[in-house]
């Protein structure tokens, strides 16, 4: 299979007929002691490569933060504590929902951890992780690897390059920021 390149299916219109199911989410920025990011690699059903932090939906019964250190367990294996709410992210993708093509809104709130180094060792793997049986599935990306990656894949968000250096010196919103795409 040939890989895509960047933004090929992205550019592809949504159709604004398929159901739109809203789905509140919480992810984690998370530094380690060089400024290095973790950010995990997968594919959309739409075909799109991504780099994104480690989250996912916030459930019911649950708050952002409570989500975040449910999710941070999950997929990495660690308990850390959950900080500040930096960015926000509000945006619609192509997605499938029991198999059929919907569309996704996904209101993420970023909460920022700083940590030690560490090889994620997923708890919890789920039908939309799958990935994480994948070799490469997870890195640590320092802003000047994703400021120069040349690669197919997408980071999210996408001005991800040009967001961290003000959190990586310590500058973090009072507000959180609305991060785009």
């Amino acid at each position: 299979m040939s890989e895509p390149t960047r933004g090929q299916p992205a550019e592809q219109p949504l159709d604004a007929s398929l159901p739109l199911v809203e789905r509140p989410s919480t992810r984690l920025l998370i530094l380690d002691e060089t400024g290095c990011i973790l950010l995990f690699r997968a594919t959309t059903p739409a075909g799109l490569w991504l780099w994104f932090p480690p989250g996912g939906g916030v459930e019911a019964s649950e708050t952002h933060e409570e989500a975040g250190g449910r999710e941070l367990w999950e997929e990495t294996g660690q308990r850390l504590p959950i900080g500040p709410h930096v960015w926000t992210r509000d945006v619609v993708v192509p997605w499938e929902i029991d198999g059929r093509p919907a569309r996704v809104r996904g209101i993420e709130r970023y909460h920022l951890i700083r940590t030690e180094r560490f090889d994620p060792a997923p708890q919890f793997i789920d039908t939309l992780e799958g990935y994480m049986h994948d070799e490469g599935w997870f890195r640590w990306w320092s802003v000047d690897e994703i400021v120069a990656h040349t690669g197919y894949e997408t980071f999210v968000p996408r001005d991800l390059g040009r967001l961290l250096p003000p959190i990586l010196v310590g500058e973090v919103p009072s507000e959180p920021l609305d991060v785009g795409l």
